[in-house]
């Protein structure tokens, strides 16, 4: 495969100091102009190897210019993704720092598989952490900090350690909120809010990629002055660093979302102990000094032309070369990931790490011949959490299958395929940005009818949400007065769930341990939250008709009427009449109801 060139921009100077200041120097025309070349020569190379080494959807890749040259740094050093969900945890804490232990970590909720506050990212991971939770701007953010590399020494102190937090957080940090904004997909500045509602990078968005030079222009312009703010930030997050280094004392840097100070020292409470305990220490102390910096000053030096490299430097991918340096990684990986168990792991490998170090000096690397190599040393039990790593040839199920049973249980009994787990884990569904239950509810969109509905049915149920104006606002729906004398208010939590097969009586038997294939019987389920319950109401279709066209609040008397002109004969055990629905619905926290 051939390599992956790509340009930066063209702005000069002696220096990264002096180039970055020739940015803030241009004119907003010179910055267009620059930028617009920039966007027009990263559509030329076919990105998907990139996205594909990466272990990033395409759409995250190329979801702006600069997340595309943040990504090719990663993938430069060697550095990919390992799924959250599909690699064995290795909770250190327990070991190595119990008083930052974290009882949510790796526990599912609601279709998230938790991670603790401390457990969720090392400076020293060989390889970035994908996991679904987060938004889209994670994948490039996480492979600049693999690009940044780590300090690290013997006995480093809190200081150091303080000092290096912040130094590597500082160029992938600036990147989110900064260059990584320059014609991003339909946005302009970071929308903390608008990112959590769409998590996910969808192709069709990047419109840098594909429109006409007028709009691409256009998009420029709205949105270069990102890139001057990032430098901006860059600048101050610097100086203070380096304030910090003559001085001794913290010097915080202003900024409306962040206070990175704050974020190193929790840096240090979490990660000290970790970092200097023998067991992680002799894993730390094999990587090479290209990629671990031992001295403050040149890391800082490191993490400065780092963000150079970034904005101007044109870089080379490539890929064969890569595919080597992440062999090499993913040996350091597992060796770390044996140091973080904390039980003596550096003395049943103290004969490997001189190897090791060869390894990562770029002496040749056979990743299986490691994993063989360790799980000699480790012993079968110690060695099957540390291999299994979330690569393709260390993938976990465990956890998947627990998050499955969970959110579509039944669903996935139905299915009854005994590889439908590892198919899933290996299918491009698994990366989407979503709570666990919607990506296998994607994933099986191609299963039987039965099977999708019930998928569906199963879904609404674990992602329902609670709506705090019909909870609070409403009246006691059990103490409802004649309704004739106020008004409804439709509770945003709810949502139709519309089936051509019985889910309820389904799913109901697979409770009480019968598995059944639904029947085919047409439902119209309405599922959310109230309070701590989830509500399931069948609904006849004159029902869910005015349910439909309801927006907001109206006249209860209004709904009462609606429904009865349309009720047909009811069910048995179905309430017979519009004021009876409204008050089962109230009940069902579907509705809320509020008198005059």
């Amino acid at each position: 495969m051939s390599p992956l060139e790509l340009p930066g921009l063209p702005f000069t100077g002696p220096d990264p100091a002096a180039r970055r200041r020739a940015v803030r120097e241009a004119s907003d025309d010179d910055l267009v102009e620059a930028c617009v070349s920039l966007a027009r020569s990263l559509r030329e190379p076919d990105l998907a190897p990139l996205a594909r080494a990466a272990g990033l959807p395409l759409a995250e890749v190329v979801a702006s210019p600069f997340a595309v040259r943040a990504v090719a740094l990663g993938v430069q050093v060697g550095a990919t993704s390992r799924h959250r969900e599909l690699r064995a945890s290795v909770d250190w804490t327990e070991h190595l720092a119990p008083e930052v232990a974290d009882p949510e970590h790796d526990v599912w909720d609601r279709g998230v598989l938790a991670t603790g506050k401390y457990q969720g990212f090392t400076a020293d991971a060989p390889h970035a952490i994908y996991d679904p939770a987060h938004v889209s701007k994670w994948g490039p953010h996480e492979m600049m900090h693999r690009a940044a590399g780590f300090f690290w020494r013997p006995g480093l102190t809190r200081w150091e350690l303080y000092l290096s937090a912040r130094l590597n957080e500082l160029a992938p940090v600036v990147l989110w909120y900064g260059p990584e904004q320059v014609m991003r997909l339909e946005e302009g500045a970071f929308d903390r809010k608008a990112a959590g509602a769409s998590p996910a990078a969808r192709l069709a968005h990047a419109r840098w990629r594909v429109e006409d030079d007028a709009a691409l222009v256009a998009r420029a312009r709205r949105t270069v002055a990102q890139l001057s703010a990032g430098i901006a930030h860059f600048e101050r997050e610097l100086s203070a660093i380096d304030a910090e280094r003559a001085r001794g004392v913290r010097v915080p840097a202003p900024h409306p979302f962040l206070d990175s100070s704050s974020d190193a020292t929790a840096y240090v409470v979490g990660h000290h102990a970790r970092l200097t305990s023998p067991d992680v220490a002799a894993a730390l102390s094999i990587v090479p000094e290209e990629t671990r910096a031992s001295d403050i000053g040149v890391y800082r030096d490191r993490v400065e032309a780092l963000f150079d490299r970034l904005l101007f430097t044109p870089l080379r991918v490539d890929y064969e070369e890569a595919a080597e340096r992440r062999a090499r990684r993913t040996v350091w990986d597992l060796l770390l990931r044996a140091g973080h168990l904390g039980d003596g792991a550096d003395e049943d490998l103290e004969d490997d790490y001189a190897d090791a170090a060869a390894v990562l000096r770029g002496a040749p690397c056979d990743v299986d011949a490691w994993r063989a190599r360790i799980r000699d040393a480790l012993g079968r039990e110690r060695a099957a959490v540390v291999l299994a790593d979330g690569s393709s040839e260390g993938r976990a199920l465990d956890a998947l299958a627990d998050g499955v049973g969970q959110v579509v249980p039944c669903a996935w009994a139905l299915l009854d395929q005994p590889d439908a787990l590892a198919r899933f884990a290996a299918s491009e569904a698994i990366l989407d940005r979503a709570p666990l239950h919607l990506r296998a509810c994607a994933w099986l969109e191609g299963a039987p009818p039965a099977v999708r509905e019930m998928a569906a049915f199963e879904a609404a149920i674990a992602g329902a949400k609670r709506d705090d104006g019909v909870e609070r606002l409403c009246a006691d729906p059990d103490h409802l007065p004649d309704l004739l004398d106020g008004r409804v208010m439709k509770s945003g939590a709810f949502g139709l769930v519309h089936c051509e097969h019985d889910v309820l009586t389904a799913h109901a038997a697979f409770a009480e341990g019968e598995l059944t294939s639904p029947a085919r019987a047409p439902v119209t389920l309405l599922v959310g939250a109230f309070f701590d319950e989830v509500s399931v109401v069948p609904l006849p279709d004159a029902v869910a008709r005015v349910w439909a066209a309801l927006e907001g609040a109206a006249e209860a008397g209004e709904i009462v009427a609606a429904i009865d002109a349309d009720l047909d004969a009811p069910s048995e055990g179905f309430p017979t009449s519009g004021d009876a629905w409204i008050r089962e619905l109230c009940l069902a926290g579907a509705l809320g109801y509020s008198p005059r």
